[in-house]
């Protein structure tokens, strides 16, 4: 990151935002993590809205105890395969102001794992597959009613106590281990790929992020208040704008479309297509083999991500690894599947790989956004704008 103005420069972007065309309002949304969909005026409230924030939390920080750095907790939104990752990034520089290059402090990858919430242990699992129709007849008919079996007693496992219980034990778990300052859920979508049908599995989980959200906020207020669980707490000032929610002391929530994080790399690397209508249109499976692709060239120093990928030296190529034996493990077995669907030898299977993908994308992409949103609050707009959009 270069830094040639003055570190601090509140009027530079407020008095340029109402001068912009739309379509520089949707690149400077795009590249911020904010919603771009609407009309100007919406969109430039918006912007207006979430720049101020950030540019309030930063004074913030600075009058209370400096800044302390990031611990961010990403979670990808799962029941038998949530997946989530702990980054943290140390303080930044103090300098006021500097005409030399200055690099970000570099993201350090704490944990990484993926889970099965049923049964609190570390998971492998991958959809079911088809029964292996050259199997004996008898064979297959014991499959099928086992899997019956199964079917009928995970729909006796989704109750509401279970979601409360499970929600509770995997957040508190987490914020004690991680101390996270900010957690990043991945908002849901009930239909898959344009589809009419929502499927069952999806309002699951659907049931279980909304009450992860209510345990975090419950966590919050006590805090705040120093109330038994019994005691209800006022409502105001619950709901933030758009995906951000302030629950008061206590990690900052923020809600990930993973639309959002897949257009973001699409313009940075260049693979504006992802986006054609038409026959040239990708599809879902396009997305996670990028997100995969992504976490593997950040995870792998022989497989870095080029330099010509982004010229203003930005985008988050360096990420350090953290010594925990079981992270190395994941790590070790996700590079060991990622080769090998580049023709080198197999080796321990570890399942899915998307899951993990996207929690550490989600997380290193919102770290993106939190720089891009500081350049703008320090230079203004115009290196945004350079390219001509």
């Amino acid at each position: 990151m270069h830094l040639t103005r003055p570190l601090y420069q509140p009027q530079l972007w407020q008095k340029a935002l109402p001068t912009l065309k739309s379509a520089h309002l949707k690149s400077i949304a795009q590249a911020t993590g904010i919603k771009f969909a609407g009309p100007k005026a919406t969109v430039l409230e918006r912007i207006q809205g979430e720049l101020s924030r950030h540019e309030a939390g930063k004074k913030q920080q600075s009058e209370n105890d400096g800044d302390k750095g990031l611990s961010v907790l990403s979670i990808d939104m799962g029941i038998r395969n949530l997946a989530f990752a702990h980054l943290t990034v140390p303080p930044s520089s103090s300098s006021s102001s500097t005409s030399t290059p200055a690099k970000r402090p570099g993201v350090t990858l704490n944990a990484w794992h993926r889970i099965d919430i049923s049964t609190n242990q570390l998971s492998t699992s991958t959809s079911p597959e088809p029964i292996n129709s050259s199997l004996p007849k008898l064979e297959r008919k014991k499959e099928e009613k086992e899997r019956q079996k199964e079917a009928h007693t995970m729909n006796e496992i989704y109750t509401p106590d279970f979601y409360a219980q499970n929600a509770y034990a995997f957040l508190t778990t987490l914020l004690e281990k991680y101390q996270p300052t900010h957690i990043l859920i991945e908002r849901q979508r009930f239909r898959s790929a344009s589809g009419a049908a929502v499927q069952e599995w999806s309002l699951r989980v659907g049931v279980f992020e909304g009450v992860l959200y209510a345990v975090l906020y419950t966590l919050a207020r006590q805090r705040r208040l120093g109330l038994p669980s019994y005691k209800p707490a006022p409502l105001s000032g619950f709901f933030g704008s758009g995906n951000f929610v302030d629950f008061g002391p206590g990690p900052v929530v923020n809600g990930i479309e993973p639309s959002r994080v897949l257009r973001y790399w699409g313009e940075r690397m260049g693979f504006k297509s992802f986006f054609l209508e038409g026959k040239e249109k990708k599809t879902a499976k396009d997305g996670k083999k990028v997100k995969i692709d992504l976490a593997g060239h950040w995870l792998d120093p022989e497989h870095p991500i080029t330099d010509e990928v982004d010229e203003d030296g930005d985008l988050s190529t360096d990420l350090i690894v953290g010594e925990d034996v079981g992270l190395n493990e994941t790590l070790h077995a996700y590079l060991a599947k990622w080769h090998r669907k580049r023709g080198k030898e197999k080796r321990k299977d570890i399942g899915k790989l998307d899951d993990l993908a996207d929690c550490l994308v989600q997380g290193m992409t919102w770290l993106e956004w939190q720089v891009m949103r500081d350049r703008i609050l320090r230079e203004g707009v115009d290196f945004l704008l350079a390219d001509g959009n």
